[in-house]
């Protein structure tokens, strides 16, 4: 699947240890491994087969985007292109803002 990333600092997280740390390790480690998830699915459907990614979409204000749990309250934020083909990392989050 291609993967896109709304911003630069989200990409850069992704790619440098370094820059992960402004995540907690466990928060990190779980953003690197759904990304990579991401990048090794052939669509979305795939993603949304695996349980224990708690894929689901959101309403509201986010309508329209998907949320992937890290651990936690803390989630990651995606948009799924039509197709299913492409997503983009929207953000990082701590579900309810502690």
């Amino acid at each position: 699947m291609d993967v896109e990333f709304r911003s630069r600092p989200l990409q850069r997280r992704y790619e440098s240890a370094k820059e992960r740390r402004k995540y907690s390790p466990e928060v990190g480690e779980r953003y690197v491994q759904r990304v990579n998830a991401l990048y090794d699915a052939v669509d979305w459907s795939a993603i949304e087969r695996f349980r224990t990614f708690h894929a689901h979409r959101l309403k509201g204000d986010r309508e329209g985007q998907w949320a992937l749990t890290l651990t936690g309250r803390w989630r990651l934020i995606v948009t799924v292109s039509d197709d299913g083909g492409t997503v983009t990392i929207e953000e990082v989050s701590n579900h309810y803002g502690d």
